[in-house]
């Protein structure tokens, strides 16, 4: 709750992303979103007070009017990139308004932390998001990286929509099926498309930067769930139900949770101190 501008009611100042100056920005401000939702929720299943839970909920409201009010472009209607930043050299703070967009921040927006779920600006940022995929998984521009974490997003926002669904559908196996490596189907980081017969329309999507990317791969994974097994998704907003044993007062590991990780720590260590005998010439 701490992390909070006066000024403007977005969040404080961080090394957001890939950025190498602080900045304040949507990437930023939809990841402190979510904290304080999971903390919201955290303290409501273990019986918080009710001032401290209504601190939560006020400062989630307070953020995401900052997030409308300063990061959401009605015009264009979608969330654009506008961010502060601080001049490391002169230590002065700037409003620095950019034209490029973070389509990977639109996405997280919509999912996984949903903040205007149901709302005009959510259906209005996925609409810009679609247009945004197809021409990259058509061809027709240089290359692309991480589309995955956005068509998860517009597969679980346009689950109950069968025209769009389909169109999501269809884009989700040209990057399954079609961008990975041949026979190896490995994926890298960034994507560049590569026009061979001069026709304005690449026909070879060539796979660059440390492949097999596990990011990549893993997004592919869940782009597939949320295609063809969107239920076995659950929803960022479902509550934590207590048992009725519980009383929440312990350690919810229990003795199952205490066997797996004793386990994990046996796992680890057992090749570990073999490692270290074998290298000091014990083994």
């Amino acid at each position: 709750m701490d992390c909070r501008d006066d000024e403007t009611g977005l969040q404080c100042w961080a090394f957001e992303d890939d950025s190498f100056y602080p900045t304040r920005r949507l990437q930023g401000a939809v990841t402190v979103y979510a904290a304080l939702e999971s903390a919201a929720e955290a303290a409501e299943y273990y019986g918080e007070d009710g001032d401290f839970l209504n601190a939560l909920r006020a400062r989630m409201s307070e953020l995401k009017d900052a997030i409308r009010a300063y990061l959401y472009n009605e015009e264009e209607g979608e969330f654009m990139p506008n961010q502060f930043m601080i001049d490391i050299d002169s230590g002065r703070h700037e409003w620095n308004l950019q034209s490029e967009k973070n389509p990977g921040a639109q996405a997280w927006l919509i999912w996984p932390v949903g903040v205007f779920k149901g709302e005009a600006e959510e259906a209005s940022q996925a609409e810009k998001l679609l247009e945004y995929v197809r021409p990259h998984l058509e061809g027709k521009t240089e290359g692309f990286s991480y589309l995955g974490k956005i068509l998860i997003a517009l597969a679980l926002f346009y689950r109950n929509d069968p025209d769009k669904m389909a169109e999501v559908r269809e884009l989700a196996n040209i990057l399954l099926k079609d961008v990975p490596t041949q026979d190896t189907h490995h994926m890298g980081e960034v994507v560049v498309s590569i026009d061979t017969d001069g026709d304005g329309v690449a026909d070879v999507f060539d796979n660059r930067v440390a492949i097999p990317h596990v990011w990549e791969q893993s997004l592919g994974y869940m782009l597939a769930m949320a295609v063809y097994s969107p239920e076995a998704f659950s929803s960022f907003e479902t509550s934590l139900q207590k048992s009725p044993s519980c009383t929440c007062s312990h350690s919810p590991a229990g003795p199952d949770g205490i066997f797996t990780i004793v386990l994990a720590m046996i796992i680890f260590l057992v090749p570990w101190c073999v490692f270290r005998m074998k290298y000091r010439g014990v083994a």
